[in-house]
């Protein structure tokens, strides 16, 4: 605890003109100071800091009640430091890292200093560490993950597992360049979007495949739904250097539903395993998954 105002004033003196904020507070969350870089995230002007309430730009719900909550801890003599998001009257919001001390009357010292490059950053790495680079969909890694957690989510509901085969696909890294195959590529990630209702994920598993996970679906809908994936991908027509392409597919789905049997590796061999079917029965076809039926060439073998 900082024990005399002139301390304060010392730190006020040297804040000024620094790049980190700095800023005095008392109990009641009124602005007493803050220096110009702190006025700067805060979006006020000096002629607006007189009693201005930080409730104002701290937050709302869980987030506000963090900021009080090291607030009441720094009143009572324990310096504090943790990391926040305000929210200013003007600007986008900022992420600081936030150290509070108390005064000996009553008055607490803040100083922040801006995180908001490295917050950003630690999220394009998270998100890039989940996500297929070029489609923006999850990628396999991510998608397996979830299929671990599979048994916990059900609750008695059953869900689609898909994995769409794009057909020749590689015709066209052939002709028109592997530039054009994921221009290709992006195009069949975007159609899949419009088939996805809130819970639902997508994901690219493989150089041409794809895996779609819907919530709640029974066979007839999951059937219905893999019909609508193949017509809108085989609908799509692809041009490249003045050449044509028609887009061709296999899908192949199954259903998870039982959650002391359900595993990420069954569940992605079965739903494989149709799709392996679909593809050598013909082309665009769709085969969902049988536990007692033939789903591969190599079972009717």
């Amino acid at each position: 605890m900082i024990s005399s105002s002139l301390s304060v004033n010392d730190l006020s003196e040297y804040f000024i003109n620094s790049h980190d904020g700095f800023f005095l507070m008392n109990k009641s969350m009124e602005l007493c100071y803050a220096n110009e870089t702190m006025q700067n995230w805060l979006g006020v002007q000096p002629a607006e800091l007189a009693h201005f309430n930080l409730h104002d730009v701290i937050g709302t719900g869980e987030s506000r009640e963090l900021f009080l909550q090291h607030g009441r801890l720094a009143f009572t003599g324990i310096s504090t430091k943790f990391e926040y998001l305000i929210r200013p009257f003007s600007g986008a919001p900022r992420w600081l890292e936030i150290s509070l001390q108390s005064t000996s009357d009553a008055i607490l010292i803040g100083i922040a200093r801006d995180i908001d490059a490295h917050k950003n950053e630690i999220a394009r790495l998270q998100h890039q560490y989940v996500h297929d680079e070029l489609t923006g969909l999850l990628n396999r890694n991510e998608f397996l993950r979830m299929l671990r957690e599979m048994p916990a989510l059900l609750h008695g509901h059953e869900q689609a597992l898909f994995i769409i085969e794009l057909e020749h696909f590689s015709v066209v890294n052939d002709m028109c360049g592997m530039a054009a195959g994921d221009k290709l590529l992006c195009h069949v990630a975007g159609d899949l979007g419009a088939f996805l209702k809130p819970g639902d994920v997508a994901a690219r598993i493989g150089g041409k495949t794809f895996a779609v996970l819907c919530q709640d679906s029974s066979m007839d809908s999951a059937y219905a739904k893999a019909c609508g994936i193949r017509d809108k991908i085989v609908a799509l027509k692809f041009d490249c250097d003045n050449k044509r392409f028609e887009v061709g597919v296999a899908i192949g789905f199954t259903l998870i539903y039982d959650e002391s049997a359900c595993n990420k590796y069954s569940a992605l061999s079965e739903a494989e395993s149709a799709c392996n079917y679909a593809r050598k029965s013909g082309h665009n076809r769709v085969h969902a998954y049988s536990p007692k039926g033939n789903n591969s060439y190599r079972q009717q073998e």
